[in-house]
């Protein structure tokens, strides 16, 4: 956030010095594309950076509950299961889908393809469903499970990436381990160009000032319920943005590379 308002002032900044020497609309937008050039040269620094922090993983890491709220079907929701079941991790290992109701599309397609399942049944006033899944899931996680990784039903992980956002972990002061994405689209989309340009843009971002969100955050078990995040998450309307808040006081947010 703090990237793109200093970038949005740098362009105003242009325009305002540059009025008198062209007009305003070309100024303008002299500065909108200066403003993309800056983020694509972040973006770029960003990726070089990603291949040097390239970590092995540890031969042993922290139990790991995974939980992954889902509504409705998706045409790759499938996929995404057996991506998840395939994780190389070094540790015990457990992944569950919570649904809202068993007439949910998701539900029948999760236990064909061999996923674990849980139904809430839980309506809230205030809350969406994927907030209520979510605290319905927190709430009963093992205590066995030393961490819990939240992510979505969207996500396809590669084979390592349980483990590199565990091990993301045992830095010094940190509470939380966030990861990014980038969208998948059939080749020659036109409209996946736009949509790498756009997730390009806002790596530095994620990156520079990390901040949890629903795909890919984890933390110890101990400590989302220390917060009481669950009982946050049913009076609250966005799952992420709670989280951030609870857990600004707790540790350092951490952004992992290799995930």
């Amino acid at each position: 956030m703090l990237v793109n308002v200093g970038l949005i002032v740098s362009a105003a900044v242009v325009c305002f010095l540059g009025r008198e020497l062209v007009s305003t609309r070309g100024a303008l937008m002299a500065a909108t594309v200066g403003f993309f050039v800056i983020e694509w040269l972040l973006a770029l620094y960003c990726a070089r950076q990603l291949r040097r922090r390239e970590e092995e993983v540890p031969q042993s890491l922290p139990s790991l509950f995974v939980l992954i709220p889902v509504s409705g079907a998706s045409a790759d929701l499938a996929k995404t299961v057996h991506a998840f079941q395939a994780q190389q991790y070094p540790g015990s290992y457990r992944v569950v889908y919570v649904v809202p109701l068993e007439e949910d599309p998701a539900y029948e397609v999760l236990k064909k393809a061999g996923a674990e399942v849980w139904v809430t049944r839980e309506k809230s006033s205030r809350a969406g469903g994927k907030l209520v899944s979510l605290a319905f899931g927190m709430d009963r996680v093992p205590e066995e499970y030393e961490l819990v990784l939240l992510s979505d039903g969207d996500v396809y992980p590669h084979d390592l990436f349980a483990a590199r956002m565990a091990g993301a972990l045992a830095a010094p002061g940190t509470a939380l381990a966030v990861g990014s994405s980038v969208p998948i689209f059939e080749k020659g989309s036109p409209w996946g160009a736009l949509a790498l340009a756009w997730a390009a843009g806002d790596f530095p971002r994620t990156i520079l000032m990390p901040q949890p969100w629903g795909g890919a955050t984890i933390g110890r078990r101990s400590d989302f319920y220390s917060v009481h995040v669950s009982d946050h998450w049913r009076r609250s309307i966005c799952d992420d943005g709670t989280v951030a808040r609870l857990f600004s006081t707790v540790g350092k947010v951490r952004f992992v590379f290799e995930a």
